[in-house]
Protein backbone atom coordinates (compact mmCIF):
# COMPACT_ATOMS: atom_id res chain seq x y z
CA UNK A 1 0.00 0.00 0.00
CA UNK A 2 2.96 2.73 0.93
CA UNK A 3 4.66 1.41 -2.46
CA UNK A 4 1.62 2.65 -4.45
CA UNK A 5 1.12 6.11 -2.67
CA UNK A 6 4.86 6.08 -3.44
CA UNK A 7 4.12 5.44 -7.12
CA UNK A 8 1.34 8.32 -7.46
CA UNK A 9 3.12 10.72 -5.60
CA UNK A 10 6.14 10.47 -8.05
CA UNK A 11 4.05 10.11 -11.03
CA UNK A 12 2.01 13.46 -10.38
CA UNK A 13 5.54 14.80 -9.04
CA UNK A 14 7.00 14.23 -12.45
CA UNK A 15 3.28 15.15 -14.00
CA UNK A 16 3.34 18.76 -12.74
CA UNK A 17 7.15 19.48 -13.35
CA UNK A 18 6.19 17.75 -16.69
CA UNK A 19 3.42 20.78 -17.62
CA UNK A 20 5.49 23.29 -15.30
CA UNK A 21 8.85 23.11 -17.66
CA UNK A 22 6.20 23.29 -20.98
CA UNK A 23 4.57 26.79 -19.27
CA UNK A 24 8.54 27.92 -18.66
CA UNK A 25 9.72 27.15 -22.17
CA UNK A 26 6.57 28.77 -23.99
CA UNK A 27 7.91 31.91 -21.85
CA UNK A 28 10.99 31.79 -22.87
CA UNK A 29 10.30 32.07 -26.37
CA UNK A 30 8.04 34.90 -25.75
CA UNK A 31 10.42 36.63 -24.27
CA UNK A 32 12.82 35.91 -27.33
CA UNK A 33 15.54 34.49 -25.15
CA UNK A 34 16.96 30.60 -25.48
CA UNK A 35 17.17 28.14 -22.89
CA UNK A 36 20.51 28.00 -20.89
CA UNK A 37 22.53 24.43 -20.91
CA UNK A 38 20.79 22.03 -18.40
CA UNK A 39 23.48 19.98 -15.78
CA UNK A 40 23.13 16.60 -16.35
CA UNK A 41 22.19 14.86 -12.83
CA UNK A 42 22.27 11.41 -12.08
CA UNK A 43 19.01 12.31 -9.59
CA UNK A 44 16.81 14.96 -11.88
CA UNK A 45 14.85 14.58 -9.31
CA UNK A 46 16.09 16.29 -6.50
CA UNK A 47 19.75 16.80 -8.30
CA UNK A 48 21.04 15.55 -4.76
CA UNK A 49 24.10 14.00 -7.17
CA UNK A 50 25.69 17.70 -7.23
CA UNK A 51 24.48 19.04 -4.06
CA UNK A 52 27.18 16.05 -2.48
CA UNK A 53 29.97 16.19 -5.11
CA UNK A 54 29.80 19.85 -4.10
CA UNK A 55 30.12 18.93 -0.64
CA UNK A 56 33.00 16.73 -1.33
CA UNK A 57 34.88 19.23 -3.02
CA UNK A 58 34.29 21.82 -0.61
CA UNK A 59 35.72 19.43 1.93
CA UNK A 60 39.01 18.87 0.23
CA UNK A 61 39.45 22.10 -0.35
CA UNK A 62 38.71 22.06 -4.27
CA UNK A 63 35.99 23.92 -4.84
CA UNK A 64 37.04 26.23 -7.07
CA UNK A 65 38.62 23.30 -9.39
CA UNK A 66 35.08 21.57 -9.08
CA UNK A 67 32.94 24.55 -10.23
CA UNK A 68 35.71 25.48 -13.32
CA UNK A 69 35.26 22.03 -14.13
CA UNK A 70 31.60 22.34 -14.38
CA UNK A 71 31.53 25.71 -16.85
CA UNK A 72 34.14 23.97 -18.66
CA UNK A 73 32.01 20.94 -19.25
CA UNK A 74 28.46 23.58 -19.86
CA UNK A 75 29.89 26.93 -20.39
CA UNK A 76 29.87 29.67 -18.52
CA UNK A 77 26.25 29.90 -17.31
CA UNK A 78 24.41 26.72 -17.05
CA UNK A 79 21.18 25.71 -15.28
CA UNK A 80 21.16 23.07 -12.26
CA UNK A 81 18.72 21.09 -9.95
CA UNK A 82 19.00 22.15 -6.06
CA UNK A 83 16.58 19.61 -4.32
CA UNK A 84 13.83 20.58 -6.84
CA UNK A 85 14.42 24.22 -7.55
CA UNK A 86 15.72 25.75 -10.48
CA UNK A 87 19.38 26.95 -9.52
CA UNK A 88 21.52 28.85 -12.54
CA UNK A 89 25.18 29.23 -12.33
CA UNK A 90 27.21 32.25 -14.26
CA UNK A 91 30.64 33.04 -14.61
CA UNK A 92 29.76 35.12 -17.42
CA UNK A 93 30.94 39.37 -16.61
CA UNK A 94 28.06 40.37 -18.46
CA UNK A 95 25.09 38.38 -16.32
CA UNK A 96 27.28 39.26 -13.17
CA UNK A 97 27.23 43.13 -13.74
CA UNK A 98 23.52 42.96 -14.42
CA UNK A 99 22.96 40.77 -11.27
CA UNK A 100 24.93 43.56 -9.35
CA UNK A 101 24.23 46.67 -10.92
CA UNK A 102 21.72 46.83 -13.95
CA UNK A 103 19.30 44.44 -12.35
CA UNK A 104 20.10 44.81 -8.56
CA UNK A 105 16.62 45.94 -7.37
CA UNK A 106 15.63 42.56 -9.01
CA UNK A 107 17.86 40.12 -7.09
CA UNK A 108 18.11 40.22 -3.38
CA UNK A 109 19.75 38.36 -0.74
CA UNK A 110 17.63 38.40 2.38
CA UNK A 111 15.90 35.38 1.80
CA UNK A 112 18.82 33.14 1.40
CA UNK A 113 20.64 34.92 3.66
CA UNK A 114 18.85 35.04 6.67
CA UNK A 115 18.07 31.36 7.50
CA UNK A 116 21.74 30.69 7.41
CA UNK A 117 23.71 33.68 9.08
CA UNK A 118 20.92 35.11 11.44
CA UNK A 119 21.42 32.95 14.57
CA UNK A 120 24.95 34.25 14.58
CA UNK A 121 24.86 37.83 12.74
CA UNK A 122 21.34 38.83 13.52
CA UNK A 123 19.84 41.10 11.08
CA UNK A 124 22.34 43.99 9.41
CA UNK A 125 23.46 45.17 6.57
CA UNK A 126 24.98 41.69 5.20
CA UNK A 127 21.82 39.62 5.45
CA UNK A 128 19.08 41.67 4.45
CA UNK A 129 17.34 44.38 1.92
CA UNK A 130 15.10 46.91 1.59
CA UNK A 131 14.46 49.69 4.44
CA UNK A 132 16.69 47.56 7.06
CA UNK A 133 19.59 47.48 4.88
CA UNK A 134 19.47 50.99 3.93
CA UNK A 135 19.31 52.04 7.50
CA UNK A 136 21.74 49.67 8.49
CA UNK A 137 23.78 51.03 5.54
CA UNK A 138 23.36 54.72 6.26
CA UNK A 139 25.14 53.76 9.30
CA UNK A 140 28.06 52.72 7.58
CA UNK A 141 28.64 56.13 5.71
CA UNK A 142 30.92 58.32 8.04
CA UNK A 143 32.62 55.05 9.73
CA UNK A 144 34.50 54.69 5.96
CA UNK A 145 35.41 58.33 5.59
CA UNK A 146 38.42 59.57 3.94
CA UNK A 147 39.36 61.20 7.19
CA UNK A 148 39.31 57.99 8.88
CA UNK A 149 41.26 55.90 5.30
CA UNK A 150 43.72 58.30 5.53
CA UNK A 151 44.47 57.96 9.33
CA UNK A 152 47.13 55.29 9.55
CA UNK A 153 47.74 55.85 12.79
CA UNK A 154 45.80 53.46 14.85
CA UNK A 155 48.14 50.34 12.22
CA UNK A 156 51.44 51.80 12.75
CA UNK A 157 52.09 50.76 16.49
CA UNK A 158 49.90 47.05 15.71
CA UNK A 159 52.38 46.51 12.60
CA UNK A 160 55.36 46.94 14.69
CA UNK A 161 54.09 44.50 17.34
CA UNK A 162 53.56 41.74 14.46
CA UNK A 163 57.02 42.71 12.77
CA UNK A 164 58.28 41.95 16.64
CA UNK A 165 56.69 38.32 16.50
CA UNK A 166 58.01 37.53 12.77
CA UNK A 167 61.57 35.43 13.79
CA UNK A 168 64.68 36.78 12.43
CA UNK A 169 66.28 33.82 12.30
CA UNK A 170 64.86 32.63 9.26
CA UNK A 171 63.28 30.32 10.84
CA UNK A 172 59.20 29.18 9.51
CA UNK A 173 55.81 31.79 10.89
CA UNK A 174 52.34 31.47 9.92
CA UNK A 175 50.98 34.78 8.98
CA UNK A 176 47.60 34.39 9.04
CA UNK A 177 46.98 33.58 12.55
CA UNK A 178 49.42 37.24 12.92
CA UNK A 179 47.14 38.92 10.71
CA UNK A 180 44.03 37.81 12.05
CA UNK A 181 45.15 39.12 15.41
CA UNK A 182 46.30 42.21 13.94
CA UNK A 183 42.52 42.98 12.97
CA UNK A 184 41.14 41.63 15.98
CA UNK A 185 43.15 44.54 17.59
CA UNK A 186 42.45 47.23 14.98
CA UNK A 187 38.70 46.65 14.66
CA UNK A 188 38.45 46.32 18.58
CA UNK A 189 39.44 49.49 19.05
CA UNK A 190 38.04 50.70 16.14
CA UNK A 191 34.36 49.24 16.93
CA UNK A 192 34.63 49.31 20.54
CA UNK A 193 37.03 52.16 21.77
CA UNK A 194 39.26 49.68 23.62
CA UNK A 195 41.75 47.19 21.74
CA UNK A 196 42.17 43.50 23.01
CA UNK A 197 46.00 43.84 22.22
CA UNK A 198 46.65 40.58 21.58
CA UNK A 199 49.63 41.18 19.78
CA UNK A 200 51.29 42.42 22.59
CA UNK A 201 51.85 39.70 25.41
CA UNK A 202 51.17 41.07 28.78
CA UNK A 203 49.31 44.02 28.03
CA UNK A 204 45.78 42.09 28.05
CA UNK A 205 43.98 39.47 30.25
CA UNK A 206 41.47 38.76 27.19
CA UNK A 207 41.51 35.33 26.21
CA UNK A 208 42.70 35.55 22.06
CA UNK A 209 43.09 31.98 21.69
CA UNK A 210 39.08 30.96 22.93
CA UNK A 211 37.81 34.55 21.06
CA UNK A 212 39.28 33.34 17.83
CA UNK A 213 38.52 29.82 18.01
CA UNK A 214 35.52 31.24 18.49
CA UNK A 215 34.82 33.07 15.68
CA UNK A 216 35.96 30.70 13.93
CA UNK A 217 33.92 27.97 14.84
CA UNK A 218 30.81 30.05 14.22
CA UNK A 219 32.09 31.49 11.09
CA UNK A 220 32.71 27.57 10.09
CA UNK A 221 29.05 26.63 11.00
CA UNK A 222 27.81 29.31 8.74
CA UNK A 223 29.60 28.36 5.38
CA UNK A 224 27.77 24.80 6.00
CA UNK A 225 24.47 26.50 6.41
CA UNK A 226 25.18 27.98 3.45
CA UNK A 227 25.94 25.01 1.63
CA UNK A 228 23.50 23.35 3.11
CA UNK A 229 20.48 25.92 1.98
CA UNK A 230 17.00 24.99 2.59
CA UNK A 231 18.20 22.44 4.90
CA UNK A 232 20.21 24.82 7.48
CA UNK A 233 18.55 24.11 10.35
CA UNK A 234 20.29 21.22 10.48
CA UNK A 235 23.64 22.93 11.59
CA UNK A 236 21.72 23.50 14.84
CA UNK A 237 22.20 20.37 16.40
CA UNK A 238 25.47 21.15 16.68
CA UNK A 239 26.60 21.97 20.44
CA UNK A 240 29.88 22.93 19.20
CA UNK A 241 28.83 25.58 17.08
CA UNK A 242 26.32 26.93 19.59
CA UNK A 243 28.78 27.34 22.37
CA UNK A 244 30.67 29.01 19.66
CA UNK A 245 28.33 31.82 18.76
CA UNK A 246 27.41 32.17 22.87
CA UNK A 247 31.46 32.99 23.21
CA UNK A 248 31.31 35.87 20.93
CA UNK A 249 27.73 37.44 21.72
CA UNK A 250 29.07 37.60 25.53
CA UNK A 251 31.79 39.70 24.24
CA UNK A 252 30.17 41.80 21.89
CA UNK A 253 27.56 42.31 24.54
CA UNK A 254 30.01 43.08 27.48
CA UNK A 255 31.21 45.77 25.29
CA UNK A 256 27.46 47.35 24.24
CA UNK A 257 26.94 47.26 28.17
CA UNK A 258 29.96 49.08 28.78
CA UNK A 259 29.11 51.46 26.32
CA UNK A 260 25.60 52.00 27.60
CA UNK A 261 26.66 52.88 31.09
CA UNK A 262 29.64 55.29 29.73
CA UNK A 263 26.94 56.89 27.89
CA UNK A 264 24.18 57.42 30.79
CA UNK A 265 26.81 58.53 32.88
CA UNK A 266 28.40 60.99 30.75
CA UNK A 267 25.85 62.08 28.53
CA UNK A 268 26.37 65.69 29.71
CA UNK A 269 30.22 65.23 29.36
CA UNK A 270 31.17 67.33 26.31
CA UNK A 271 34.69 65.79 26.40
CA UNK A 272 35.69 64.56 23.04
CA UNK A 273 36.63 61.13 22.39
CA UNK A 274 37.76 59.88 19.15
CA UNK A 275 35.47 58.47 16.33
CA UNK A 276 34.12 55.00 18.00
CA UNK A 277 31.28 53.30 16.22
CA UNK A 278 29.69 52.00 19.20
CA UNK A 279 29.26 55.07 20.78
CA UNK A 280 28.43 56.49 17.91
CA UNK A 281 25.36 53.56 17.84
CA UNK A 282 24.06 53.61 21.66
CA UNK A 283 23.22 57.91 20.57
CA UNK A 284 21.00 56.07 17.98
CA UNK A 285 19.51 53.00 21.00
CA UNK A 286 19.67 50.99 23.15
CA UNK A 287 18.41 47.87 22.30
CA UNK A 288 21.37 45.42 22.39
CA UNK A 289 20.10 42.74 20.10
CA UNK A 290 19.89 45.59 17.86
CA UNK A 291 23.28 46.77 18.99
CA UNK A 292 25.07 43.61 18.95
CA UNK A 293 23.10 42.62 15.09
CA UNK A 294 24.79 45.88 13.63
CA UNK A 295 28.34 45.33 15.77
CA UNK A 296 28.19 42.05 14.23
CA UNK A 297 27.68 42.46 10.82
CA UNK A 298 30.42 44.86 10.71
CA UNK A 299 32.80 43.26 12.91
CA UNK A 300 32.94 40.36 10.15
CA UNK A 301 34.26 41.91 7.48
CA UNK A 302 36.98 44.16 9.40
CA UNK A 303 38.42 41.66 11.32
CA UNK A 304 38.26 38.87 8.76
CA UNK A 305 37.94 39.81 5.46
CA UNK A 306 41.08 42.20 6.02
CA UNK A 307 42.97 39.89 7.26
CA UNK A 308 42.44 36.83 5.06
CA UNK A 309 42.94 39.28 2.22
CA UNK A 310 46.48 40.54 2.78
CA UNK A 311 46.95 37.10 3.90
CA UNK A 312 46.57 35.73 0.56
CA UNK A 313 49.03 38.79 -0.78
CA UNK A 314 51.86 37.13 0.86
CA UNK A 315 50.74 33.61 0.06
CA UNK A 316 51.28 34.60 -3.83
CA UNK A 317 54.55 36.66 -3.47
CA UNK A 318 56.08 34.20 -1.22
CA UNK A 319 55.75 31.42 -4.66
CA UNK A 320 56.94 34.97 -6.92
CA UNK A 321 60.11 36.33 -5.73
CA UNK A 322 60.78 38.40 -8.19
CA UNK A 323 57.71 39.75 -7.86
CA UNK A 324 58.95 40.69 -4.00
CA UNK A 325 62.21 41.75 -5.56
CA UNK A 326 60.43 44.57 -7.98
CA UNK A 327 58.26 45.82 -4.92
CA UNK A 328 60.89 46.53 -2.97
CA UNK A 329 63.06 48.52 -5.47
CA UNK A 330 59.95 50.58 -5.84
CA UNK A 331 59.75 50.95 -2.35
CA UNK A 332 62.94 51.40 -0.84
CA UNK A 333 62.85 54.04 -3.79
CA UNK A 334 60.51 55.94 -1.62
CA UNK A 335 62.24 57.11 1.96
CA UNK A 336 59.06 59.33 2.96
CA UNK A 337 56.78 57.88 6.09
CA UNK A 338 53.96 55.63 5.45
CA UNK A 339 50.92 57.54 4.81
CA UNK A 340 47.69 57.91 2.74
CA UNK A 341 49.50 59.78 -0.34
CA UNK A 342 52.52 57.83 -0.04
CA UNK A 343 51.06 54.33 -0.68
CA UNK A 344 49.03 56.09 -3.71
CA UNK A 345 52.51 56.79 -5.57
CA UNK A 346 53.89 53.16 -5.17
CA UNK A 347 51.76 51.89 -8.14
CA UNK A 348 53.31 48.63 -8.17
CA UNK A 349 52.14 48.13 -4.77
CA UNK A 350 48.55 48.80 -5.83
CA UNK A 351 48.90 46.19 -8.64
CA UNK A 352 50.35 43.58 -6.23
CA UNK A 353 47.37 43.87 -4.22
CA UNK A 354 44.61 44.09 -6.84
CA UNK A 355 46.15 40.70 -8.69
CA UNK A 356 46.23 39.33 -5.53
CA UNK A 357 42.78 40.28 -5.39
CA UNK A 358 41.99 39.04 -8.26
CA UNK A 359 43.21 35.47 -8.18
CA UNK A 360 42.16 34.51 -4.21
CA UNK A 361 39.89 37.09 -3.11
CA UNK A 362 38.15 36.28 0.60
CA UNK A 363 34.78 35.34 -1.39
CA UNK A 364 34.98 34.06 -4.61
CA UNK A 365 30.91 33.50 -5.30
CA UNK A 366 27.62 34.70 -4.13
CA UNK A 367 24.01 34.16 -4.41
CA UNK A 368 21.05 35.90 -5.14
CA UNK A 369 17.58 35.18 -5.05
CA UNK A 370 14.87 36.64 -8.79
CA UNK A 371 12.32 38.33 -6.54
CA UNK A 372 11.22 39.07 -10.61
CA UNK A 373 11.13 37.75 -13.91
CA UNK A 374 13.69 39.31 -15.59
CA UNK A 375 16.25 38.45 -19.04
CA UNK A 376 20.12 37.89 -18.42
CA UNK A 377 22.36 38.67 -21.64
CA UNK A 378 24.27 35.96 -21.99
CA UNK A 379 23.91 32.42 -21.20
CA UNK A 380 21.39 31.20 -23.86
CA UNK A 381 21.63 28.87 -27.09
CA UNK A 382 24.15 26.91 -28.64
CA UNK A 383 27.29 29.17 -27.88
CA UNK A 384 26.10 31.15 -24.94
CA UNK A 385 25.91 34.15 -26.55
CA UNK A 386 21.72 34.06 -26.73
CA UNK A 387 19.50 36.08 -23.73
CA UNK A 388 18.21 34.06 -21.01
CA UNK A 389 14.91 34.50 -19.15
CA UNK A 390 14.98 34.31 -15.31
CA UNK A 391 11.98 33.32 -13.67
CA UNK A 392 10.96 34.75 -10.45
CA UNK A 393 11.67 32.64 -7.43
CA UNK A 394 15.39 31.34 -9.20
CA UNK A 395 18.23 31.41 -7.21
CA UNK A 396 21.70 32.34 -8.93
CA UNK A 397 24.92 31.50 -8.79
CA UNK A 398 27.76 33.63 -9.91
CA UNK A 399 31.23 32.42 -9.46
CA UNK A 400 32.90 35.29 -9.97
CA UNK A 401 36.15 33.70 -8.98
CA UNK A 402 35.91 31.64 -12.23
CA UNK A 403 35.09 35.27 -13.85
CA UNK A 404 38.69 36.51 -13.05
CA UNK A 405 40.44 33.54 -14.49
CA UNK A 406 38.49 34.15 -17.32
CA UNK A 407 40.81 33.65 -20.37
CA UNK A 408 38.45 35.75 -22.58
CA UNK A 409 38.68 38.97 -20.43
CA UNK A 410 42.21 38.34 -18.55
CA UNK A 411 44.01 36.07 -21.67
CA UNK A 412 45.70 33.17 -22.22
CA UNK A 413 48.01 33.77 -18.84
CA UNK A 414 44.60 34.48 -16.72
CA UNK A 415 45.79 31.66 -14.17
CA UNK A 416 49.20 33.56 -13.54
CA UNK A 417 50.16 35.91 -10.80
CA UNK A 418 51.49 38.39 -12.91
CA UNK A 419 50.98 41.84 -11.11
CA UNK A 420 52.54 44.00 -14.68
CA UNK A 421 49.20 43.36 -16.12
CA UNK A 422 47.45 46.09 -14.30
CA UNK A 423 50.11 48.92 -16.11
CA UNK A 424 47.85 49.11 -18.83
CA UNK A 425 44.10 50.25 -17.81
CA UNK A 426 42.82 48.48 -21.68
CA UNK A 427 43.84 45.17 -20.31
CA UNK A 428 41.60 44.96 -17.20
CA UNK A 429 37.98 44.39 -18.28
CA UNK A 430 35.21 46.48 -17.95
CA UNK A 431 32.80 44.40 -15.56
CA UNK A 432 35.57 41.73 -15.15
CA UNK A 433 36.85 42.54 -11.64
CA UNK A 434 34.61 43.24 -9.00
CA UNK A 435 36.48 41.33 -5.18
CA UNK A 436 34.61 44.05 -3.39
CA UNK A 437 31.34 43.48 -5.12
CA UNK A 438 29.35 46.23 -7.33
CA UNK A 439 26.02 48.51 -7.47
CA UNK A 440 24.42 49.16 -4.66
CA UNK A 441 26.08 46.62 -2.43
CA UNK A 442 29.96 47.43 -3.05
CA UNK A 443 31.79 47.22 0.10
CA UNK A 444 32.06 50.15 1.90
CA UNK A 445 35.34 49.39 3.64
CA UNK A 446 36.51 48.79 -0.54
CA UNK A 447 39.27 51.75 -0.27
CA UNK A 448 40.05 51.01 3.46
CA UNK A 449 40.78 47.43 2.95
CA UNK A 450 42.69 47.96 -0.32
CA UNK A 451 45.24 50.88 1.63
CA UNK A 452 45.33 48.69 4.92
CA UNK A 453 46.69 45.55 2.43
CA UNK A 454 49.10 48.35 1.27
CA UNK A 455 50.41 50.02 4.00
CA UNK A 456 51.68 46.46 5.72
CA UNK A 457 52.73 44.96 2.40
CA UNK A 458 54.63 48.25 2.11
CA UNK A 459 56.08 48.11 5.81
CA UNK A 460 57.29 44.57 5.85
CA UNK A 461 58.62 44.99 2.52
CA UNK A 462 61.05 47.90 3.87
CA UNK A 463 62.19 45.44 7.08
CA UNK A 464 62.66 42.28 5.45
CA UNK A 465 65.15 42.08 2.17
CA UNK A 466 63.48 38.32 1.30
CA UNK A 467 60.50 36.48 1.66
CA UNK A 468 60.58 32.59 1.09
CA UNK A 469 57.73 30.30 0.84
CA UNK A 470 57.71 27.44 3.53
CA UNK A 471 53.95 25.63 3.15
CA UNK A 472 54.75 21.67 1.56
CA UNK A 473 51.55 22.49 -1.25
CA UNK A 474 52.57 24.99 -3.80
CA UNK A 475 48.52 25.52 -4.26
CA UNK A 476 46.06 27.12 -2.50
CA UNK A 477 43.67 24.70 -0.53
CA UNK A 478 40.62 26.35 0.62
CA UNK A 479 38.93 26.22 3.75
CA UNK A 480 35.57 27.57 3.54
CA UNK A 481 34.09 29.66 6.63
CA UNK A 482 31.82 32.75 5.88
CA UNK A 483 35.10 33.42 3.99
CA UNK A 484 37.65 31.37 2.12
CA UNK A 485 40.92 31.26 3.27
CA UNK A 486 44.00 29.24 3.05
CA UNK A 487 43.77 25.95 5.19
CA UNK A 488 47.81 25.99 5.96
CA UNK A 489 47.57 29.00 6.44
CA UNK A 490 50.65 31.13 4.67
CA UNK A 491 53.61 30.08 6.13
CA UNK A 492 56.48 31.85 5.47
CA UNK A 493 60.23 32.56 6.41
CA UNK A 494 61.77 36.13 6.21
CA UNK A 495 65.51 37.39 5.22
CA UNK A 496 66.43 40.32 7.64
CA UNK A 497 67.39 43.90 5.86
CA UNK A 498 71.03 44.23 5.90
Amino acid sequence: MIAWIFIVLLVFYLVRKFFQQRAYENTILKHGCSPPPQYQHKDPILGIDLFLSTVRSISAGNSFIHSQSLFGKYGKTFETNSFGKRVLLTMDSENIHAILVTLQRKFLVEELRIRATENFLGRGVFNTDGPSWEHSRALLRPIFARAQISNLGHLEARVDALIGLIPRDGSTVDLLPLLKRLFLDTSTEFIFGESVNTLVPGTSSFDAQNFLGAFDTALKGIGIRIVLGRLAFLQGIDTHWKKACQVVHSFIDRNIDVAIQRRNRNSQDSTKRSFVLLDELVKETQDRLYLRSQLLNIFLPARDSTAIGIANVFFLIARHPLVWDKLRAEVLNNDAPVNFETLKSMKYVRHVVNESLRLIAPSGRNLRLATEDCILPHGGGADGSQPIFVQKGTEVMFVFRSMHYDEDLWGEDADDFRPERWERSDSIPQHGYVPFSAGGRVCPAQQMVLTECAYILVRLVREFEKIENRDPEESFIEQHKLQMESRNGVKVAFTVAT
